[in-house]
Order: structure tokens, then sequence, then C-alpha cells
């Protein structure tokens, strides 16, 4: 889990070679749009859709937010919202309309939410009128019809007969006439369920078209009522002045101790290491191993590598000296037990490298017997030394760093979170949602530019980051698209630029690994994360 130079430098330089050549290394949103004003109320709902890639901007830059969503535009927002909704739904065939072949664009989203009932109500004549501009009184049914089965038959059934009523007089809405009587229990539970609440004039407008905007807000809701109950485990990486920090183990899922790396002296020779570089045992190291015993924390061993001057490639094709490792590991298990390793073996940019490290991972797993084998992985746009189909099948669980796309030239951050969800899209093709852990660093990326206009990136500890946000004359804000703290501020060094994963940034995180599914998410390292990170963490612990 650690930042590497040769990590962060090939991912730059991939990236500047793109941007300098005219072509966009992601596929992701990474402006702002030049029509969606700061502070606006719709502003997050906005970016994170596009984040999430249910909803694009134009060609020219705008968004359109005051544009008119359609029938056929809505249901697609609706049904591609989560996984599973549409396309791989498993669905054929399904209604048939006069005016949606099967050749339209919107023909698999509009067929699947026929034949799953949410439509039904909009088809008139065996027509659907996708082009017509969608009404709030159909998207508020269509959100009811769409949340009720999301329940069980019973609570469904007893919101439909009589329970609706006791929301219909609570809301009061005084165009509620304008509803028709058999549609209005689905309305009323969108807005039971915080979806669709009216104005403050208690006016649900019912006969108003939807602009983009709302539609993002609405969209974003519903994805909120859906994934919210799904709790994440939280595991923790225990490194680098992480003690002032243990009394936090309570709210873990999982605690990993990054005690250890690959000693590799040459050819033939390796050996797990304990007792040298920045990952090593700490004095007092039993007491942590204590406390997390009685938390009945799962604990792991990490073992660090990163791939300098070729050292891990070289590794990977040294059988002799990987029979000696993975002795050396057995023995390190007897004297330290923990119920699991974690392999993190960084820098593996070449394909040559992927079958060599899929054999050492297997080696590994055989080796440790029942424990649980966790394997951290890069975000793959660069780093092809990495199986993740293979990983996903051999791993008990994989972590995904996806973080480090630092890249001044570009104005790149660490993480994103449109291209969190990019690399995390794509390593859902391959690895299992129940398997994968979303990597959380909690780090800081500072540039500062010297009056002779030299360049230099510090890499400032949270303290004095948290320090300097709090001291007046520091210009922040937190950015979107990029769900990240940007401040600017000036030293006696220079003019400083700075990105920060603040807690705000790290609970945009934490909803997108719920609207994924994911096994949970992994924190990098425990010793960084603030008071404020941690009354965020706790939630998740106490969903469980």
């Amino acid at each position: 889990m650690k930042k590497t130079w040769k990590r962060t430098f090939a991912l730059g330089a991939a990236l500047f070679l793109a941007v300098a050549s005219g072509a966009s290394a992601y596929e992701s949103q990474l402006k702002p749009f030049k029509d969606v004003p700061a502070g606006d109320w719709s502003e997050e709902d906005v970016y994170t859709l596009t984040a999430y890639d249910i909803v694009s901007g134009y060609e020219d830059g705008s968004f359109r937010p005051d544009s008119s969503v359609t029938r056929e535009q809505f249901v697609k927002m609706l049904m591609t919202s989560l996984p599973g909704q549409t396309g791989d739904s498993g669905q054929s065939g399904g209604s048939r309309f006069a005016d949606v072949t099967e050749d339209r664009w919107s023909y698999p989203v509009i067929r699947d939410a026929a034949a799953k009932g949410y439509v039904s109500f909009m088809i008139k004549g065996g027509s659907f009128l996708p082009e017509e501009k969608i009404k709030r009184a159909e998207v508020a049914v269509l959100i009811g019809r769409y949340l009720l089965d999301t329940v069980g038959e019973q609570e469904r059934a007893l919101w439909l007969d009589n329970k609706w009523k006791i929301e219909e007089a609570a809301r009061g809405f005084l165009d509620a006439e304008q509803l028709a009587p058999e549609y209005r229990p689905y309305a009323y539970y969108a807005s039971y369920r915080g979806i669709m609440t009216g104005d403050d004039r208690k006016q649900l407008h019912p006969g108003e078209a939807l602009s983009r905007k709302e539609a993002a807000a609405i969209i974003r809701r519903t994805i909120g009522e859906k994934v919210e109950r799904h709790a994440l485990e939280v595991h923790g990486f225990y490194a680098i002045n992480s003690y002032r920090n243990i009394d936090q183990l309570k709210n873990l899922s999982g605690i990993t101790f990054s005690w250890s790396n690959l000693g590799y002296t040459g050819e033939g020779k390796a050996k797990l290491e304990t007792d040298t570089g920045t990952f090593k045992m700490p004095e007092g190291w039993n007491t942590v191993v204590d406390t997390a015993k009685q938390q009945a924390l799962p604990d792991k061993l990490m073992i660090f590598s990163d791939n300098a001057d070729g050292k891990l490639s070289r590794f990977l094709q040294d059988g002799e000296a990987k029979q000696s490792f993975i002795q050396s590991l057995k023995e390190q298990l007897i004297a330290l037990p923990m119920s699991g390793v974690s392999i993190d073996f960084e820098g593996l940019i070449s394909g040559n490298d992927r079958e060599p490290y899929t054999a050492f991972l297997r080696s590994v797993k055989e080796a440790i017997g029942a424990k649980t084998l966790s394997v951290a992985v890069p975000p793959v746009m660069y780093y092809k030394g990495y199986d993740l189909k293979e990983i996903g099948a051999l791993a008990d669980e994989a972590v995904l760093m996806a973080y480090d796309f630092t890249h001044r030239q570009s104005g790149l951050p660490s993480a994103p979170l449109p291209l969190v969800r990019e690399s995390l899209a794509e390593a859902l093709r391959s690895i299992p949602k129940e398997k994968l852990l979303l990597g959380i660093s909690k780090q800081a990326n500072q540039w500062i530019t010297k009056a002779n206009g030299d360049l230099t990136s510090p890499s400032p500890s949270i303290d004095r980051v948290e320090s300097r946000l709090a001291m007046d004359g520091v210009q922040q804000q937190f950015q979107l698209p990029f769900f990240l703290r940007h401040a600017f501020f000036t030293t006696n060094e220079g003019s400083n630029e700075l990105w920060y994963e603040d807690t705000k940034s790290i609970s945009a995180k934490l909803e997108l690994a719920r609207y994924f599914g994911l096994k949970g998410v992994a924190l990098w390292h425990i010793g960084n994360f603030t008071a404020e990170d941690w009354a965020l963490i706790s939630k998740e612990k106490a969903k469980k």
C-alpha cells in the first residue's frame, strides 16, 4: 500500500504523454461543466452521477442542467443507476411498443423496466412516447414502483393497502388532486422515502417537466436509499505512527500489520524481512497485536516490495529465491501466528510479470493453508503485471489501490473520485465484488512554486495539513468533480497548492463502495486518519 516514486512516475509519465498528444488518458469527466455554477444546490448531485458514469455532459463542455428530460432518458438513468438493473438482468423479449423498436438506443432499458412492471402505467395504446418530456408525477410514480420492488412482499402489501394514506395526510400536498387516485400510493411512497418531498409551499407540481439537474438529484437520492443499508467492512493497515490511533481498532473489521518486506539480495537468496526498511516490526508490537485480539479482529501480516531497479521482476523469475522466501514465510507465521497474509508487491508494469506473479501467489496460497490471502492490486490502466482475473479467483480478498493518480503537469491529485470509479469498474470485470476492498489513502498532494519558477513536491504530514487549513489566509473549497479538498496559500517558500483527502472526500468513497456493493474498504494507514474521519467510519461499524 506504500506510495512509491517509481509507481507514481510511471503512471504520471503515461498520462503526460496522452495529454501532450491531445488524447485523453481516462474516460472520466475530469473538468467542471461550464454551466453548473459552483455552489448550486444540484452541483454535488450532478458530479456524483457523472463520476458514476450514469449521466454525461455535452461535447461543448456543458451539462445543460435546466434542459428537460424525456421519458426514455429518465428511464435509462434509473435503470442504469444500480448494477444489475439492465443489460445483465437476463430479461429477453418483454413488452413490445409501437414507438420503441429494437434498434432504438433506449429499447433495452425500456424493455427491462416494462418487464419489471415499473413503467406499465406510462404505456397507452401500445405506445410509450419516448421523446415526450417526463412529468414530475410520472417520475414520482416510477420511483415509487421501483423502490417498492426492493422491499418485502408483506411491507409492500401493507403500504398499497392503507399505509400510504398516513403519508398522504402528513404531506398534505395542495396539488395532490392532479395525481390519478390509482397512482397516489406509489407517488407517496417516493415522498415517504425522501425522494420527492415537494417544495416549501407543500406542492409537488405533478404536471411540470423535470430538468436534468432535478433528475440528477432524484436519481442520487434513490441510489442512496437503495444502498445506504449495505454495511461495509472496514479494514485498516497499521504502519508508520499508527499507535496514536490504537483505540480506533474498535471501529475496524480487520487489521493488517505492515511489518515485513521482501528481502531479495541476489540470485537464489530471499527471505521475509521484519527488522529492516520502512515496514518493520516496531518496538512494543505485541501490545498492538494483543489489542487487536481483544477486539477479535482478523489479523494479517503485510509483505511489501516495490520494483525499484527491476528487483521484484528478477525475484519472480528466480525459482530458488522464491522457495527460500516461502520457507521463511512459513517460519515467520509460526513465530508470529496471524490469520492471514497480505501481499503488496507494487510496480509490475510489464505484462511479462503476469504469469510469474500469479505463480508466486499460488505458492503463497499453498504455503499458508487455511489462512486468508489478501492481494493488493493497482489500477490496471498502466500496470500490466497483474492478472486480475487469476488474482480474483485465487485470493480470498483483493485491495484496490485506487489512488496515486498524481500528475502535476495535468493538475491531477492522488484520488479524484471519477478515476477511482473508473479503476473500480475495471477491477470488477475480473474480481468478484464480494472479495474486493476499495483502498482509501489518507494523504495530501502539495506543490510549491518558488519565486524563480522551480517546483517542489513535499509530502506533508496530516497534522501539518490540518493545521494549515485552519489558518487565516488559506483559500480553500471542496473541489468538484474531484471530490477532494483544494487549497491555495502563500509561505516564505512560495505559492502553495494543496489537495487533501478530507472527511467529506472519504465519505464520497464510502458511498461509491456501497454503490458497487463491495465487501468493504481498506484504510491506508490508520495513523493518518483524524477524529472526524473516525466519527464517520464508526457509523459503518454500527451498521453491523
